[in-house]
């Protein structure tokens, strides 16, 4: 396939996304940095067509409650960053699905921009198939319906990884601001942000990490009811609620997990397992190899809640492949581990689609088809959120 002059790509991109997306990643295949750009904006569109049903329904019906309120500043209650730009969103009159397209597509584009950075400067990811293989392992293991559908976790995540990177790896300051951003986002992400800083000047080995984790398990039950009655007040009671409540362990939640769902939830586990090989095989030493540990620890301690351990397994793999990208040499070892991993992701990312697959049909991906511009202006209104509630609770 020959290569468009770049202007006509952009235009063709303007023009149709859907249509250029073929072209988005053969140019990712030939390591062009643009190409990572569009395809987060395309995955932005994506997000920005999606209909919003469960946690989206929830946050976009709060935008509309906020467009009759007279609100101005910073809306102050957890996960502050979302719904003051809700609130300011529905001040200003500017669709809600703008939101998550910047989530999503800043998400990405963090991933990809490291992704990128990594590919120039380790030579054994010269080779281009290669490198795509790995890339699309990156995609496949990034959760776009997490980001998409709840805003708040998926981006947080993103923002945690980022900042932890730009920390411990690259050693900027800058990293402390998207570490700040992270619990405020989401605030469950403030334990991991506060690991983060904590392995910039303690670290852990691999063999105590799995002491701690073993134990971690055992205890796990116990301390989470110590933590959330140390908590008290609504961050006590959302503990409770996870562990022990509606979304915890033999809570209504968990025994309404069909065999498909729980099949789902032992893939996510699985996709672990390469890298944890790596790690045993490897024995890091430096504060980024400790932040993986530390994660898996926080695995080991959620692993009974499943509406917990999700969330700490999309940090612990996003650390973990970017890890594996620094270190990758093209040997028979890491090119078993990299396949392994990419069949364990590529199965649980469709697994995911399988699942979401009602809410695709009641979305507007067929617009990705038509102009940016009429896709940016697409919105659901309040009235659509009502008349569809039925149709994605069935």
């Amino acid at each position: 396939m020959r290569e468009l002059n770049f202007r006509i790509f952009i235009i063709l991109f303007f023009m149709s996304p859907l249509l250029s997306f073929p072209l988005i990643m053969y140019y990712i295949y030939l390591q062009r940095k643009y190409a990572y750009i569009f395809l987060a904006l395309f995955l932005g569109f994506v997000a920005l067509l999606y209909a919003p049903t469960h946690d989206l329904f929830r946050h976009n019906l709060l935008y509309y409650d906020f467009a009759g309120e007279s609100i101005s500043g910073i809306v102050f209650r957890q996960d502050v960053l979302l719904y003051t730009l809700i609130a300011w969103f529905a001040k200003w009159n500017i669709n809600f699905e703008i939101i998550r397209f910047l989530f999503v597509f800043f998400s990405y584009q963090m991933y990809f921009s490291l992704f990128y950075s990594i590919q120039r400067k380790n030579t054994s990811l010269n080779n281009k198939r290669i490198s795509f293989l790995l890339f699309l392992l990156l995609l496949f293991s990034i959760r776009f319906f997490v980001i998409c559908c709840g805003l708040r976790q998926g981006f947080a995540t993103a923002l945690t990884f980022f900042g932890a990177y730009k920390l411990l790896v690259e050693n900027q300051k800058k990293g402390y601001v998207f570490l700040f951003l992270a619990p405020l986002t989401h605030l469950s992400l403030i334990i991991p942000v506060a690991g983060a800083l904590i392995v910039k000047y303690v670290r852990l080995n691999f063999k105590l990490g799995i002491f701690i984790a073993i134990v971690s398990y055992v205890i796990s039950m116990t301390f989470m009811d110590y933590f959330s009655s140390f908590l008290g007040g609504d961050i006590g009671k959302t503990i409770e609620l996870y562990t022990s409540g509606y979304w915890g362990t033999s809570g209504e939640a968990e025994g309404q997990i069909s065999l498909k769902g729980r099949i789902a939830l032992y893939i996510n586990q699985l996709q672990m397992l390469p890298f944890i090989y790596l790690m045993y095989k490897i024995k890091g030493k430096n504060s980024y190899f400790s932040f993986i540990v530390f994660c898996f620890i926080l695995c080991s301690l959620t692993l009974p809640y499943f509406a917990i351990i999700d969330r700490m397994i999309m940090l612990f793999m996003n650390l973990s492949i970017f890890f594996f990208l620094q270190i990758f040499n093209g040997s028979r070892l890491h090119l078993l581990i990299g396949r392994i991993a990419l069949i364990l992701v590529a199965t649980f990312f469709f697994i995911s689609l399988y699942a979401e697959r009602y809410t695709i049909y009641l979305s507007r991906e067929y617009k990705l088809l038509a102009p940016v511009p009429y896709i940016m202006m697409n919105n659901y209104s309040e009235q659509w959120l009502w008349d569809n509630v039925k149709n994605w609770k069935k």
